[in-house]
């Protein structure tokens, strides 16, 4: 007759369920706050929406692995206490810099370290793809946006070539006889291709038991949506081309965008279907009993295991400002060689959300454009008041596209500073100049990434300066004329600025 203890999930006694339960509630308490931002932005985010069906998806997959769990026995693994412990280090990093995609990451790293080190081995193998299955309820993957744009508009241009339709693109404007379309974030494709990775995953592991297959199949759901989304855009023009721009102009091509990835996800999994492998008889739960773990070992990798959890916690609290910082004093910056121009004089005004204080004026030479000097300090930062944060703007992307990007490095007062160089274009053909560049624990700095390492490291050692995006604009005719025009400004008003950081 087969046991009680064979019918049970795990095969566990008591004692391990109970440990289970208490290291969970830990690793809830602790990270709970990162769990919830996940959750948070699954509701709020199209992109981001199927989030909120990975877990049941992995609690079901651990479900059908419930007879193999049976047989396995539970052998705890000490060594597992290093990536766990690395883990943790990568949540307060994240948590440090204000980066939610690692801290997010991170706590998904920690539960897997956990499982190791307490079930072990064994154990872990067997939910090896649930669990990693849950790295897709981790929001990630906005920062392809600006790529996903550019290809999908050099599709479109192509297919619209090879069609014979005269055609002309500027950044991410098109330009056709009937009319001008731009290829807005919304037309690049991320959501498609987040959503096609995540189902085609799922499915290549449920229809295919050669790793072959599954890789090939992963690769055709991460490749077919990008190719998609630029024919979907090129029907998109030849709609509205073809209607005198009466249809596929409005919101009405956005329902054309999910009808059609609907399509063709339908018919990647009709065609991946004709290779599916059959499968392999379940396992039959095993008669004799899989051996328990011994209890000291089991009860010690649940005490470090907690251990590691409380000390995190007590770190990431640590990170925390103990009191309220003073409030800035607004900026008083001299003029110079310069004199105040109108407002209006430059029609620029960059976004940054949660800022402590900010400037904007707009400045006048004797020769040259007006130009106009932003700046946005951080004193604190919370999620949604972030320097680094995708919502943040250096220009109106509605009435303005990239048409080339390139770093400079300037030597002022003998130190070098390196500035971010973005060449615009309005659909009205209106060339505007932007330099920008961030300045965290005292460096100046371009890539976004390297900014968060430096928030990172101040909030670590205390340091309480500030951290600031920078940037200078000039609408222009002549770029030489316009490079040279902003060069010497900022080698005049650099060193003031500076000065008031001091």
């Amino acid at each position: 007759m087969e046991t009680l203890a064979a019918k049970q999930p795990f095969a566990y006694d008591r004692s391990v369920t109970v440990i289970l339960i208490g290291v969970g509630l830990v690793y809830i308490a602790v990270f709970g706050e990162t769990l919830l931002s996940m959750a948070t932005i699954w509701l709020r985010s199209d992109t981001y929406a199927h989030g909120a069906l990975i877990a049941p998806i992995s609690l079901w997959l651990i479900w059908r692995r419930r007879d193999a769990l049976r047989c396995t026995p539970v052998m705890p693994f000490p060594p597992a206490l290093l990536p766990l412990m690395i883990a943790c280090a990568a949540w307060l990093a994240g948590r440090a810099a204000n980066l939610l995609v690692i801290e997010q990451l991170a706590a998904i790293l920690v539960l897997w370290s956990l499982i190791l080190l307490i079930l072990g081995r064994p154990v872990f193998h067997c939910l090896l793809f649930p669990l990693l299955y849950l790295v897709f309820a981790v929001p990630f993957g906005e920062a392809l946006t600006p790529a996903l744009q550019q290809v999908t508009a050099s599709i479109t241009v192509k297919m619209l070539q090879l069609t014979g339709i005269p055609v002309f693109m500027s950044g991410l404007y098109i330009e056709i006889p009937s009319g001008q379309f731009e290829v807005a974030e919304a037309c690049s494709g991320i959501r498609y291709l987040i959503a096609s990775l995540a189902l085609g995953t799922l499915y290549a592991y449920l229809a295919y038991s050669s790793t072959k297959k599954r890789v090939l199949f992963v690769a055709a759901s991460l490749l077919v949506p990008i190719l998609a989304n630029g024919i979907r855009a090129y029907m998109i023009v030849m709609i509205a081309h073809l209607s005198d721009l009466k249809y596929a102009t409005g919101v009405d091509h956005l329902i054309y965008g999910w009808l059609f990835f609907g399509v063709v996800i339908g018919l990647m999994f009709w065609v991946g279907g004709f290779w599916s492998d059959a499968k392999a008889p379940a396992a039959r739960p095993r008669k004799d009993d899989p051996p328990l773990p011994p209890r000291g070992r089991l009860i010690g990798t649940a005490v470090a295991g907690i251990g590691a959890l409380l000390v995190s916690a007590q770190l990431g609290a640590g990170l925390e400002a103990d009191t309220p910082p003073t409030p800035l004093a607004a900026y008083d910056l001299p003029l110079g060689a310069y004199e105040s121009a109108e407002a209006t004089a430059m029609s620029w005004r960059p976004d940054f959300k949660g800022a402590d204080r900010t400037y904007l004026h707009t400045y006048k030479a004797l020769e040259g454009e007006p130009i106009s000097f932003f700046i946005a300090d951080y004193q604190t930062e919370g999620q949604g008041k972030e320097l680094i944060n995708h919502l943040n703007q250096f220009f109106d992307k509605n009435a303005w596209s990239l048409a080339q990007r390139r770093t400079r490095n300037l030597v002022i007062a003998g130190s070098n500073l390196p500035v971010n160089e973005l060449d615009l274009r309005s659909p009205d053909g209106e060339k505007r100049l932007i330099w920008q560049w961030y300045r965290a624990n005292g460096q100046a700095a371009v890539n976004p990434a390297t900014v968060k390492v430096l928030q990172a490291w101040s909030r670590f050692e205390k340091d309480s300066s500030l951290s600031s995006a920078f940037a200078l604009a000039t609408d222009y005719e002549d770029p030489q004329a316009a490079e040279r025009h902003l060069q010497a400004f900022i080698t005049h008003l650099w060193p003031e600025v500076l000065n008031t950081y001091e």
